[in-house]
């Protein structure tokens, strides 16, 4: 499998920052947003797999982990 490009990568970061950022408030979690670098614990962007396109990745705050995924079939 070739290696995931790094700007699937950054934008997939960009994406879930900026879900955290839009819903944490509305959903009132003890968290600060915007979501900064040195508040990030933990960060996963899984592989992109041409086969069954899934983009997927998370993010740990705190004593948060936010899970994204997406698929297409």
């Amino acid at each position: 499998m070739p290696p995931t490009p790094l700007a699937y990568k950054y934008v997939m970061l960009a994406a879930m920052i900026g879900f955290i950022n839009h819903y944490a408030p509305r959903l009132n979690l003890p968290i600060d947003v915007p979501l900064k670098e040195q508040e990030i614990q933990r960060l996963h962007v899984s592989p992109l797999d041409k086969v069954v396109p899934v983009c997927s990745g998370g993010i740990r705050v705190k004593n948060y982990l936010f899970d994204f995924g997406d698929t297409h079939f």
